[in-house]
């Protein structure tokens, strides 16, 4: 609650991750297989409930030219995300959109260049977020058709661990946007059921310097954009009208060693509305550092502090520091 101090202390497996991929035969000058990701958790990740999830599951077909992929697949709309231990929020609504699964029919053509690699994808997509349901969208639903993605990006020099410990590419620059539609409803018939348009552009950029240092990090604007994980996951706002919303993140990346690796990173969304009634909630953001040790290609240990602050409308605040730690063992 704002204004009240808590503490907790908690220790799981939630975010362990099982994954399978599957390469299958070569049709027609494409490379056909498939993915299954799932995660140590039931329903959503703020439910708190145990099972396996799956949060990754598609088939596609690649070349050199082409991909062609269907299922339940991550974003083609700002799609970067930054290193963090608490992986599976990423800084979501904090500056970060994307990286929601949804359904959809995806088409990707890469173009070689002298040196660098042209991206352009597009996507049909469910309206909804499998993975995340925030309360703003316990109400809603599609209304038959999908949403638009589509994203370009430019990339210089491929990341290579013989010139750089960053894995990163040189530089790379991209730009994204999304539009849709969903239904909000009341259950008890409180009000009709209405229809919202959401929008979204996103600006994405990440660099490498020299063999320790690199950047990488993002910008967006948006309009009901919680099915994004944007604007704080709000919708809209008492009297109906869309919450619109603008924010970024940026990471500052630093290898110490080859096994031993920093992250710092910040990230912050602002929502407001231009009706008559403003959003429950503000502004949020999140400020993390932590501390990565790669004992052996199969093991990673990591160290974070994480601190949150949310501004909510009468101005009244919230804010709080949580240290994680984390093993990862991948075979």
């Amino acid at each position: 609650m704002p204004g009240v101090r808590e503490g907790t202390t908690k220790i799981d497996a939630r975010l362990s991750t099982l994954l399978i991929a599957v390469r299958g035969r070569e049709y027609g000058g494409f490379q056909l297989g498939g993915v299954i990701q799932a995660q140590l958790f039931d329903g959503d990740l703020f439910s708190g409930k145990y099972g396996v999830y799956p949060g990754v599951a598609y088939i596609e077909a690649t070349n050199e030219r082409w991909r062609f992929a269907a299922g339940l697949q991550p974003d083609v709309f700002s799609p970067k995300i930054p290193r963090m231990v608490d992986s599976m929020s990423g800084m979501a609504g904090s500056g970060n959109p994307g990286n929601s699964m949804k359904p959809q029919l995806r088409a990707e053509r890469f173009v070689l260049t002298g040196g660098g690699k042209l991206t352009l994808q597009a996507a049909l997509a469910d309206a909804q977020p499998s993975n995340i349901q925030p309360p703003s969208l316990e109400s809603t639903e599609n209304t038959g058709r999908p949403n638009y993605e589509a994203r370009i990006a430019y990339a210089r020099g491929a990341a290579d661990a013989a010139v750089s410990r960053v894995p990163y590419p040189e530089w790379e620059i991209g730009v994204s946007g999304a539009r849709g539609a969903f239904r909000t409803f009341s259950i008890s018939n409180a009000f009709p059921a209405y229809d919202t348009r959401l929008s979204g552009i996103a600006l994405e950029g990440a660099a490498r310097f020299g063999q320790r240092l690199g950047i990488q990090g993002e910008l967006y604007r948006g309009r009901a954009f919680a099915p994004y994980l944007g604007g704080i996951f709000q919708t809209v706002a008492a009297d109906r009208t869309p919450v619109r919303s603008e924010g970024g993140w940026g990471e500052l990346a630093w290898w110490w060693r080859p096994s031993l690796h920093s992250h710092l990173g910040y990230g912050r969304d602002r929502a407001w509305a231009t009706g008559s009634a403003q959003p429950a909630l503000r502004v949020n953001e999140t400020a993390f550092a932590n501390l990565y040790w790669d004992p052996s290609p199969m093991t990673t240990l990591g160290l974070e502090a994480t601190w949150r602050r949310t501004e909510y409308e009468g101005d009244i605040d919230n804010e709080g520091l949580a240290l994680m730690l984390s093993s990862e063992l991948r075979f």
